[in-house]
């Protein structure tokens, strides 16, 4: 993998920071518990994919592999750092404002399973926000 500005030398290590936080955490476990998915994360150009199962992620890649995903949180590099910085909220980015103005962190794939993971996906950006700014 190439360098990057939100995980330094790789998504690799951001990959597994995230899965070792998202593991630890009772909320996680709690709003995952009857998951049986996968969630693609693209930040920028890096990609992290999840395999989440009974509260926890059990496998990770740095590619799509031919399974797909049942849904993706997918946004600029620009857009995901202004969120890391606390620029701006992460449901802010997510939200269309109004008739001209779309989200600039999108969701795609299966919305209803997306929907019904709404807490997850949020904790998800945050503890990646986490690893981001501390390591």
């Amino acid at each position: 993998m190439t360098n990057n500005p939100v995980s330094g030398p790789s998504a690799e290590p951001l990959a597994e920071a995230l899965i070792e936080k998202a593991n630890k955490k009772s909320a996680f476990k709690r709003q995952t518990s009857w998951y049986d998915g996968t969630v693609l994360m693209e930040i920028g150009d890096e990609i992290i994919w999840l395999k989440i199962y009974n509260g926890k992620v059990i496998d990770s890649r740095d590619n799509v592999p031919p399974i797909g995903y049942d849904f993706k949180i997918s946004g600029t590099i620009e857009k995901w750092e202004a969120f890391f910085s606390g620029d701006r909220k992460f449901g802010d980015l997510l939200r269309a404002g109004g008739e001209y103005y779309s989200p600039e962190i999108t969701i795609e794939g299966n919305l209803m399973e997306a929907n019904r993971m709404h807490e997850t996906i949020h904790l998800l950006a945050k503890y990646t926000q986490e690893v981001v700014n501390n390591g």
